[in-house]
């Protein structure tokens, strides 16, 4: 959170030289010294104390909705930093954390418009494209979320890998899900659900879930499935998990 709290702080700073009012300014660049430290109450007092003196400092709106954000107060977050966007469209922080707090707060629909006004600003933010790939997933909308994969398809950060491979296995797990309650005796639901433990190395899960796929439909599973979870661990060893 650190690196974030530096980036929207310095982004600000230059505020602090066109300011007549020294309380304010005094106000505001305390807040800034409480953020660095980490110190988030302090800042969020701060920062209170500047938009007492003058309601319409966004940038200190901004950065008050940064300090409830890394405090956990999504909600108080996002109050402050709808109103910063509103006022300032461009502001790519408030965008930005909007959009992450909408995220936090479940309502991805919401959070999607403020993190593809973050992206259309910035396109090579890694935090925005993040958190428009979570809301895909999230939202069922899996055009948009393989879409937004591309933007990390030529990373190869441990962090990238890291979003890539959680959005494929949230991806994995809904749809799964989905099959699962819309059909709930079919073969494919038994056949993913196998694959999927296969993948995490739950030989037993597995097995019961082929053994179930084949009694619905031989066809489906006869090829490449083991009988029982004995045979599992020697198929794995010489075969790839099939894709579905």
């Amino acid at each position: 959170m650190r690196a974030r709290t530096t980036f929207v702080l310095g982004f600000f700073s230059a505020f602090l030289y066109a300011q007549s009012d020294s309380a304010l300014a005094d106000h505001f660049r305390s807040g800034q010294a409480a953020a660095a430290q980490l110190n988030y109450d302090r800042a969020i007092a701060e920062f209170q104390a500047v938009l007492k003196i003058d309601p319409t400092v966004v940038q200190a709106r901004a950065n008050l909705g940064l300090m409830y954000y890394s405090t956990g107060e999504y909600s108080k977050a996002a109050k402050e930093l709808s109103q910063a966007a509103r006022t300032k469209p461009d502001l790519l922080p408030a965008q930005l954390f909007l959009g992450l707090s909408d995220l936090k707060l479940g309502n991805a629909g919401d959070a999607v418009v403020a993190l593809r006004h973050a992206a259309r600003l910035d396109p090579n933010n890694v935090e925005a494209a993040r958190g428009l790939l979570a809301c895909y997933v999230t939202l069922s909308d899996y055009g948009p979320a393989f879409e937004q994969l591309q933007f990390f398809a030529d990373c190869d950060d441990e962090q990238s890998l890291f979003v890539a491979g959680q959005a494929h296995l949230d991806i994995g797990r809904a749809l799964t899900k989905q099959l699962a309650l819309k059909y709930r005796d079919s073969a494919w639901a038994h056949q993913l659900a196998g694959d999927l433990a296969t993948d995490r190395n739950d030989a037993k899960t597995a097995a019961d879930e082929y053994v179930k796929a084949r009694s619905l439909n031989p066809s489906v599973t006869e090829s490449k499935v083991p009988v029982n979870a004995a045979e599992l661990p020697a198929q794995l060893e010489g075969q790839r998990t099939p894709e579905v």
